[in-house]
């Protein structure tokens, strides 16, 4: 288990979340989420605490400049790596390692304005999106513990010892058919134990045997299958995500000032509705239940609408599904007095 406590954790990334704001503009921040030894276990120290960033750019900055953003940032004793989000969507087609595990952290922050298409588009397709393309995902793998044998055998140092062996028994329970998270934070004790022996120095593998398994699972890596279908549900994740980004936000109490003191009421009413970022509800029975008349209900959800909070739609004599597309005002009622 890791050696920094989970509260020790959470304020590094709340620091590092406010840090990031007098950098960035809030709405250009994704989220913030952790990568590396803190997801698998095994840190040590804060320097072990990698952070990374998804920088999302601006219209004009999609219009103008072909350059991504992709920098890195030391700070409070520990790195943060800067990324432009256009870059996950190639990087998940190579299954680049780091990027599916931040989708996989319970360590992160989601700006408010993007908690709902964080939820809908990736929590609820990560594993999917882990295996859109095994093949790439093992081969990836398998040639990143090559390299960390390889850094081993030039350095002696046991931690890309370490990380070659963990790469490979990560890889030997994703072809398993092991659900991601198991393959990312190992469940059990005597893969963990074994781990930290090599990590600490006091367990030395036989090479050999790793070099013999990991050209094995290279061998097995050509013959499975890409899915098409699931790299394109990639590409439609990441234009949710986009679509929001380029979404003029308006804030929640700006929002509110729209409203009348009635529609307020009604908001409140509407949003009891709402669970995990969507619901149905029928305008007809809120006008029995309530004692708001129908354009009051009208008159707030045609508002949400043009201010692009939420998507509305007709379900016919089910009444109008609801979906909140800015994460913000999942928690509107803590502005409403």
């Amino acid at each position: 288990m890791n050696k920094i406590s989970q509260t020790e954790l959470n304020k590094i990334l709340k620091d590092d979340y406010k840090y990031l704001k007098t950098l960035y503009p809030q709405d250009q921040i994704f989220g913030v989420f952790t990568f590396g030894k803190i997801n698998y276990g095994f840190a040590e120290s804060v320097s072990d605490i990698q952070v990374k960033m998804y920088y999302l750019p601006s219209l004009e900055e999609m219009c103008t400049s072909i350059e991504f953003k992709d920098e890195e940032i030391e700070y409070n004793n520990h790195k943060i790596i800067v990324k432009d989000i256009r870059l996950i969507l190639d990087n998940i087609l190579k299954q680049e390692g780091t990027t599916m595990e931040c989708f996989f952290t319970n360590n992160h922050i989601i700006t408010p304005k993007f908690k709902t298409v964080y939820m809908d588009n990736i929590i609820a397709k990560r594993e999917d999106i882990f295996h859109c393309n095994p093949k790439k995902r093992v081969e990836q793998s398998v040639s990143k513990a090559y390299e960390d044998i390889k850094k081993y055998q030039e350095t002696g140092n046991a931690e890309f010892l370490f990380d070659a062996c963990r790469r490979r028994l990560a890889t030997s329970l994703y072809l398993a058919g092991e659900p991601v998270q198991n393959c990312i934070k190992l469940k059990k004790d005597y893969h963990r134990t074994y781990l930290w022996s090599i990590k600490n120095g006091q367990a030395l593998p036989n090479l050999e045997e790793v070099i013999s398994d990991l050209e094995q699972m290279k061998q097995t890596a050509m013959t499975l299958e890409i899915h098409p279908e699931l790299e394109a549900m990639v590409t439609e994740t990441i234009v949710e995500i986009m679509k929001i980004a380029l979404t003029k936000s308006i804030s929640a109490n700006d929002f509110l000032k729209m409203l009348t003191s009635a529609e307020k009421d009604a908001l409140k009413i509407i949003m009891t509705y709402i669970n995990n970022g969507e619901g149905i509800i029928s305008v007809s029975k809120l006008v029995e239940e309530h004692e708001y008349s129908r354009p009051v209900f009208k008159g707030v959800l045609n508002k949400m609408k043009d201010a692009e909070i939420a998507e509305l739609t007709n379900m016919g004599v089910k009444g109008t599904h609801i979906k909140i597309i800015d994460g913000v005002f999942l928690d509107i009622d803590n502005y409403i007095d």
